[in-house]
């Protein structure tokens, strides 16, 4: 959620009368540790883009203003690390 990685929408939604917290900013939240433990428990692979998203929010915007979806730039940050989650994980029949 961009609310995990971008003060601007935390502000913004906060003006919109959504509750938000400062910390989810900066913090680990609930979901993120339900599914960390699901996988290491399961052998699953997981793809968590967090700590990328909140590294490149500072540099530029990532989001579409008034929207929750990602812009070009958004896009052009999740598209390595998901090639890579996907040839590191993913075996394609040759």
């Amino acid at each position: 959620s961009e609310l995990q990685y971008d003060s601007k929408k935390t502000a913004l939604h906060r003006k919109l009368g959504v509750i938000t917290h400062e910390r989810w900013l900066t913090e680990v939240s609930a979901l993120e540790k339900s599914l960390q433990e699901y996988v290491d428990k399961n052998g699953i692979s997981f793809l968590n883009l967090t700590t990328i998203f909140r590294e490149e929010s500072r540099k530029k915007e990532l989001n579409f203003p008034f929207d929750l979806h990602l812009n070009n730039n958004g896009n052009a940050v999740v598209a390595p690390p998901l090639v890579e989650f996907i040839e590191k994980n993913i075996q394609i029949p040759k």
